[in-house]
C-alpha cells in the first residue's frame, strides 16, 4: 500500500462510518469487506496503523485486525504473532499523545487488538505472558501513558474472562493461567494507585486527566474483583471487606454501589460453607453487621427494592445448616433464628392511619413480606417515582418473582407457624378492604403458595422442619389447610364474577391474580394430591400424641386423621372434593379466561401435569420414595368425567375462538388423550376400550366425515372453503395432541385403525383427507403447519409404538400416505421457488413448512416399519420421488438462511443423515451436478461448527455416509455393496470417479476443506464427541492422504516450540498405528480409540 492507496482507504472508511448517502456507504462496504477475509490483509492493515491519523481508518483497521487474527489464529506463524504484539506495543507507546489528541475514539479499538493478541497467544509459552512488564513502561512515563497502560489492563482483564461459545474450554484454561500469573500483579498495581491517590501522594494538575485516571483504575479494580476466581477467594478476606463496607457505609449512598454490595453478600454460599464460616473468629460479629445492614435495607425498601432478595438469599441459605447443625451453640443458634424470623415477617407498630405510604416507611420498620405488598400497592397506584432507581415489578417478571418466592419459602421453614399466621393476617386485612388491591392479593397468594410448596422435599428435610417447630404448634398440614382454604375461597369469589362484561375489569390485574392462583395450585398439588398427604404423616414417635400433634401420630390410622383434618379445614367431604376444586378452576379458566393467553397457557400446563404426572413422594418415616399416578385420581373425579364426555363443548371458549388459540388445542387434547388411553388401558376388554375411544372421538369423527364428503365431491375443491378451513385446522391440532398421548402399541393401533378404516382400499381411508386438503391449502401456512405437524407425529415411531404384524401392509400404506403429503407440498413449493417469489414472512411462509415436511419424512424414513426394497422391486416410485423432492427442498435453502433459521430447520440435518445412510446412491443421482452436491456438503460443513451438539453429530454421520459410499465405489468398483446394500453398477462408478470426485472439482474441494476443519476442531478441543467425528475423519484420510499429510505438517509447524512440534508430530504418528486402508467396523473402532488418545494428548498440553 502506497500513499495514494492510503488516501483512498481513508476516504472509504470515512464514507463507511459517516456516509454522505446510502450508495456511498454500500460502495465502501463492498470495497473494504474483502480485507476481513484472510490473513494476507494483515500487512496492509498494519501499514494503515503506522501511517494514518484518520480516526475512521484507524477504527476500521484495528477492528479488522482483531477479527482476522481471531478467525485465522492457527494460520498465523509464531514470528508473525510476536511481531504483531511488539508492533502494537511500540505503536501505542510512541503515538500515545497523538492518538489521544487526534483520534481518541480509536484508542479503545487499538488496545482491544493488542489484548486479543495477548489472549490468543497466552498459552503458547512464557514468552507470550510478559504483558505486566510490557505495560510497566507505560506506567513509568507520562500521565497520558499511564492512562493508556491502565486501559490495556482494563480491556485485557475484561476480554480474557471466559465466555460461552467456540473455544470456551481453551479460553477457560487461558483465564485460569492468567489469574495465577498476571492478575495478582495487575490488582496490586490498581490498589497501589488508589492508595496513593487516597493518601494525597499522587496529584495530577490536569483535572480531566485525573478524572480519566481515577475512572480507569476503579474499573480495573472492579474487573479484578469480579474475575471468575473459581471460589479461590478467602472467606475471611471477603468477610473483612464486606464488614468494612457496611460499618463505614463506603459508597452505600450510591444506588449502584448499594446494589453491588447486596450482590456481593448474596454470593457468599452460607449453605455449603457454614462450617468454614463458623471457624472464622469474627463470624458472629460480622453476622450482626450483615443483619443490621439487611434490616436497614428492608426499612428503606423504596431504594432498589429488587436488590434486597440477594441479601435474603444469604439468610435463606443459612436455614438448612441451622436446622441440621448437630453441634449447636444455644445462644448463637437462637440469635440466628431470631434474626431470620425478624427479617422474614417481623414488623413494628402499625398505627399509621393518617400517614401516606412513603411516610409509613420512614417511621416504621417492615418485614420483607410487607415490603412486597407495598411494592404492589405502588405499582397498582401507577406511581413510578422509583423508576430512576431501577424499580421493577416482580409480579411481571417470572424469574425475579421466582427467586424472591424461593427465598421466602426457605426463610419461613424455621418459624413456619408464626410466618403463616402473619401472612394470613395480612391476607385477611387485604380482602376486607373496601377497594381490593388485586396486585397485593396476587403477591399474598404467591407467598402463600411458596409457603405451602416449601414443605416438599426429602424425608430428612421434612422431618427436620417438623422437629424445628415449637412444642404445641399446629401440624404443618393443618396450617397449610388453613392457607389453602383462604385462597380457594378468594378464588371462588373471583370466578363468581365471570359473567361481568370484559370492560368492567382490568385485564392486566385480573391476569396477575389468576396467574397467582395457578401458582398456588401448582404448589398445593405437590403436597396434597392423592396419597401424598397420607405419606407425609405415615408414622411418628409416640411423643407426638402427648402434645396433640396428629401429623406425627402413628396409631389409629394417622393418615386418615391427617386427611380428615385437611378436609375439615377446607370444609370438604373427602380428597376427591379437594381435587374437584382444582379441576373446577381449570374448567372455569378454559371457559372464561382464555382471552388471557398467559392464564390459558399456564392452565393447560397445570392440567397436563395433573393428568400425566408421576409424583415421587418422600415420606417422613421412610427413606424410599412413593410413586403416585395422579391421572388415575382424576378419572375418578366427576368433574373430569363430565369434561371427558363434553370435551368439544361450545362453552370451552378457546376451542372456538379461531386460529389464535389453535396451538393450545394440541396441549388440551394431549392431556385428555393421556386420560383417555389410561381409561382404555384399564378397561376390562379390548372391545370396551374401542367403544370408549370411539365415543370420545365422536366430535372429531363428525368433522372428519364432513371433510371426507367434501374431498370426494367432484374434484375435491369444496375443501377450500371458509366453512371447512377452521374445522380442518382444529382437527389437525386435536389429532396431533391425541397422537402425542399414544405412548404404547395398543393405543397407537386404536388411533391408526380409526384413521385407516379401510386398509384393503387405501384410497377410501379417512386419512387420505389430509393429502387431499394439502393440494388445495398448500399456500396457506395456517393450514399447512398444523397439518404437517400432525402427520409428522402420526408417522413418528417413538417408544416403538408402531409395530405392525409381519403379514400387515400397514407399514407400506403409512409410508405411502406420508409420501403423498410430502410430494403434494414439495412440488408446489419448488414451483413457487422457480418463480422467485417475494415473501412477506419467509420464516412463516417457507421455512417453517419445509422444516415440518422434512421432519415428517425423516420420521417416516426412521420409523423401521417399512421395507423400502419393496418399492424398487415393484416399480413403485413413492420412495424415489419423495427423496428427490426432499433433497431439492434442501438444496433450495441458502446456507445463510439455514443457519439463521436453525431452530425450525434442524430436520434438514436429520433428513440428510437418514438419506445418506441408506440411500446415498439416490442422493448422488438426485444431485443434478457436482455443484449441487457440493452445496449440500458445504451445508454439512457449516453445521459442524453449530452450537447444537445434535446437529454437529448428524453432520458427522452424513459426511461419513457419503465418504463411505464414495470410498467403496472408488476402491471396490462394479458389484460393490453400497447405498444401503444395493450393488454398484458401472454407471455408478463412472458417476462418482469421473464426475463427482474428479480431482479439483467442487465436491473434491469441499471434502478436503471438511477434513481440514475436522482436524482443527480436534486440535482446538471444540468437538465433544470423539466417536462421532472419528468416523468421517478416517474415511476422509483414506480418500485424501495427501491433504491429511499437508494438514498434519502445517499443524505441527504451527506449534510454538520445537519440543511441542516434536510432541504433536509423535501424536500424529501414533494416530495411524494399526490402522489399515479399510472402512470395516473393526478398523473404524481401532481408529476411534487412537483418535480418543490423540485428542486427549494434544489437549492436555495445549
Amino acid at each position: 500500500m502506497d500513499a495514494a492507496s492510503l488516501a483512498q482507504f481513508e476516504r472509504l472508511c470515512t464514507e463507511f462510518y459517516n456516509p454522505p448517502n446510502e450508495q456511498a456507504q454500500r460502495h465502501a462496504h463492498e470495497v473494504l469487506t474483502p480485507l476481513l477475509n484472510g490473513i494476507d490483509s494483515v500487512p496492509q492493515l498494519q501499514y494503515v496503523l503506522a501511517n494514518s491519523s484518520n480516526q475512521q481508518a484507524l477504527v476500521f483497521a484495528s477492528t479488522a485486525l482483531t477479527k482476522v487474527a481471531t478467525a485465522n489464529w492457527t494460520a498465523v506463524t509464531e514470528q508473525q504473532r510476536e511481531d504483531m504484539k511488539n508492533f502494537m506495543l511500540n505503536y501505542l507507546f510512541q503515538n500515545c499523545e497523538a492518538l489521544q489528541n487526534s483520534a481518541p475514539y480509536a484508542v479503545s479499538f487499538l488496545v482491544r487488538f493488542l489484548c486479543r493478541i495477548v489472549k490468543l497467544s497466552w498459552l503458547e509459552g512464557p514468552q507470550h505472558q510478559t504483558i505486566v512488564s510490557d505495560v510497566q513502561k507505560f506506567l513509568s512515563a507520562s500521565t497520558r501513558h499511564w492512562i493508556l497502560g491502565l486501559d490495556i489492563y482494563v480491556q485485557l482483564t475484561a476480554d480474557i474472562q471466559p465466555t460461552v461459545g467456540p473455544g470456551m474450554s481453551r479460553f477457560r484454561r487461558t483465564a485460569l493461567s492468567f489469574r495465577d500469573i498476571a492478575l495478582p500483579q495487575i490488582f496490586t498495581t490498581a490498589v497501589d494507585i488508589l492508595t496513593q491517590m487516597y493518601e494525597g501522594k499522587l496529584r495530577i494538575d490536569d483535572k480531566m486527566d485525573e478524572f480519566k485516571l481515577v475512572k480507569k483504575v476503579l474499573q480495573l479494580a472492579y474487573n479484578c474483583l469480579s474475575f471468575d476466581f473459581m471460589e479461590t477467594a478467602l472467606l475471611q478476606s471477603m468477610m473483612e471487606g464486606t464488614a468494612h463496607l457496611i460499618s463505614n457505609k463506603v459508597g452505600l449512598s450510591d444506588p449502584q454501589c448499594l446494589h453491588e454490595t447486596c450482590r456481593l453478600i448474596g454470593r457468599i454460599n452460607t449453605s455449603s460453607q457454614f462450617k468454614e464460616l463458623k471457624q472464622v473468629p469474627s463470624f458472629e460479629m460480622w453476622l450482626e453487621q450483615v443483619y443490621g445492614f439487611t434490616i436497614d435495607a428492608i426499612k428503606n425498601w423504596q431504594i432498589l427494592p429488587n436488590s434486597k432478595h440477594y441479601l435474603l438469599q444469604f439468610w435463606a441459605q443459612l436455614v438448612m445448616p441451622i436446622m441440621n447443625d448437630k453441634d449447636k451453640t444455644p445462644g448463637f443458634h437462637t440469635k440466628l433464628e431470631d434474626y431470620i424470623y425478624t427479617i422474614t415477617v417481623s414488623s413494628g407498630h402499625r398505627a399509621f392511619d393518617n400517614v401516606d405510604l412513603l411516610g409509613k416507611l420512614k417511621i416504621f420498620s417492615f418485614s420483607y413480606i410487607d415490603s412486597r405488598l407495598f411494592l404492589a400497592d405502588m405499582a397498582a397506584r401507577g406511581e413510578d417515582s422509583m423508576d430512576d432507581e431501577g424499580f421493577e415489578d416482580a409480579l411481571q417478571d417470572e424469574v425475579l418473582r421466582g427467586e424472591q418466592l424461593d427465598v421466602i419459602a426457605q426463610l419461613a421453614r424455621l418459624n413456619y407457624q408464626k410466618t403463616a399466621q402473619h401472612v394470613l393476617e395480612l391476607f385477611g386485612g387485604c380482602t376486607s378492604e373496601a377497594n381490593v388491591n388485586e396486585h397485593k392479593l396476587a403477591w399474598l397468594v404467591y407467598i402463600m403458595g411458596a409457603l405451602v410448596g416449601g414443605n416438599t422435599g426429602s424425608a430428612s428435610s421434612m422431618r427436620a422442619q417438623q422437629q424445628q417447630q415449637p412444642s404445641g404448634s399446629q401440624p404443618l398440614h393443618v396450617i397449610n389447610g388453613e392457607i389453602a382454604g383462604r385462597v380457594f375461597s378468594l378464588m371462588n369469589q373471583t370466578d363468581a364474577n365471570t359473567n361481568l362484561p370484559p370492560e368492567s375489569k382490568d385485564p392486566t390485574n385480573l391476569e396477575t391474580l389468576e396467574l397467582s392462583y395457578l401458582y398456588f395450585m401448582e404448589q398445593f398439588r405437590k403436597v396434597y394430591i392423592g396419597e401424598h398427604a397420607r405419606q407425609l404423616s405415615a408414622s411418628a414417635p409416640p411423643s407426638a400424641l402427648s402434645r396433640g400433634d396428629v401429623s406425627m401420630a402413628s396409631s389409629e390410622n394417622p393418615s386418615r386423621v391427617v386427611q380428615e383434618r385437611v378436609c375439615t379445614v377446607l370444609g370438604l367431604k373427602d380428597e376427591d372434593a379437594i381435587l374437584g376444586i382444582l379441576i373446577k378452576k381449570i374448567v372455569t379458566n378454559l371457559q372464561h379466561r382464555y382471552t388471557l393467553e398467559a392464564v390459558l397457557k399456564r392452565t393447560l400446563a397445570y392440567f397436563y401435569e395433573l393428568a400425566a404426572g408421576v409424583n415421587i413422594v418422600h415420606s417422613v418415616d421412610k427413606m424410599s420414595p412413593h410413586l403416585i399416578i395422579s391421572g388415575k385420581l382424576l378419572l375418578k373425579n366427576d368433574t373430569v368425567r363430565h369434561l371427558m364426555a363434553n370435551h368439544a363443548s361450545s362453552t370451552l371458549g378457546f376451542l372456538h375462538a379461531g386460529p389464535k388459540y389453535g396451538r393450545y388445542r394440541t396441549q388440551y387434547y394431549a392431556t385428555l388423550g393421556k386420560l383417555l388411553f389410561m381409561e382404555c388401558r384399564d378397561g376390562s376388554t379390548s372391545t370396551t376400550a374401542l367403544e370408549t375411544f370411539n365415543t370420545f372421538m365422536m366430535p372429531q369423527y363428525q368433522v372428519l366425515e364432513q371433510l371426507w364428503q367434501a374431498a370426494n365431491t367432484g374434484d375435491g375443491s369444496a375443501l377450500r372453503s371458509e366453512q371447512l378451513r377452521l374445522p380442518l385446522i382444529g382437527l389437525c391440532r386435536d389429532l396431533r395432541g391425541i397422537c402425542q398421548a399414544c405412548v404404547s402399541h395398543d393405543m397407537y393401533t386404536i388411533l391408526f385403525n380409526w384413521l385407516v378404516d379401510n386398509p384393503k382400499q387405501p384410497q377410501n381411508c379417512k386419512i387420505t383427507v389430509f393429502s387431499a386438503a394439502l393440494n388445495f391449502y398448500w399456500d396457506d401456512p395456517e393450514v399447512t403447519t398444523p397439518l404437517l405437524k400432525f402427520v409428522a407425529e402420526f408417522v413418528y415411531n417413538k417408544a416403538q409404538r408402531i409395530n405392525f404384524d409381519q403379514n400387515s401392509p400397514n407399514g407400506i400404506l403409512l409410508f405411502r400416505e406420508a409420501s403423498k403429503i410430502l410430494v403434494a407440498y414439495s412440488q408446489r413449493m419448488l414451483q413457487r421457488e422457480q418463480s422467485q417469489p417475494v415473501y412477506e414472512d419467509i420464516y412463516r411462509e417457507k421455512y417453517k413448512g419445509i422444516g415440518c415436511v422434512l421432519e415428517l419424512f425423516s420420521n417416516a424414513l426412521h420409523g423401521n416399519y417399512t421395507n423400502f426394497g419393496v418399492f424398487e422391486l415393484y416399480n413403485d416410485n413413492s420412495l424415489s420421488m419423495s427423496l428427490s423432492l426432499a433433497l431439492k427442498l434442501c438444496m433450495s435453502i441458502p446456507i445463510a438462511d439455514l443457519m439463521s433459521y436453525l431452530k425450525c430447520l434442524k430436520p434438514f440435518f436429520m433428513f440428510l443423515e437418514l438419506a445418506t445412510r441408506n440411500h446415498a446412491k439416490l442422493v448422488c443421482e438426485v444431485a443434478e451436478s457436482a455443484e449441487h452436491l457440493a452445496g449440500l456438503i458445504r451445508a454439512l460443513e457449516e453445521g459442524l461448527t453449530s452450537f447444537d451438539s445434535s446437529v454437529c453429530m448428524q453432520c458427522c454421520a452424513s459426511i461419513d455416509n457419503l465418504c463411505t459410499f464414495f470410498y467403496d465405489i472408488a476402491h471396490t468398483g462394479v458389484g460393490s455393496s453400497v447405498g444401503g446394500g444395493t450393488a454398484a453398477t458401472a454407471e455408478d462408478v463412472a458417476r462418482v470417479t469421473q464426475g463427482l470426485l474428479v480431482p479439483g472439482g467442487p465436491v473434491d474441494a469441499e471434502l478436503r476443506r471438511v477434513l481440514n476443519l475436522m482436524l482443527q476442531l480436534i486440535m482446538a478441543g471444540e468437538f465433544n464427541s470423539t466417536w462421532s467425528i472419528s468416523r468421517p475423519i478416517l474415511a476422509l484420510i483414506l480418500m485424501y492422504k495427501d491433504t491429511y499429510t499437508q494438514a498434519q505438517e502445517l499443524i505441527v509447524r504451527q506449534q510454538p516450540t520445537e519440543d511441542r512440534q516434536q510432541y504433536v508430530g509423535k501424536c500424529f504418528s501414533e494416530l495411524m498405528v494399526g490402522v489399515t486402508d479399510s472402512l470395516q467396523t473393526k478398523n473404524r473402532d481401532h481408529f476411534t480409540r487412537n483418535m480418543y488418545h490423540f485428542a486427549q494428548a494434544v489437549r492436555s498440553t495445549s
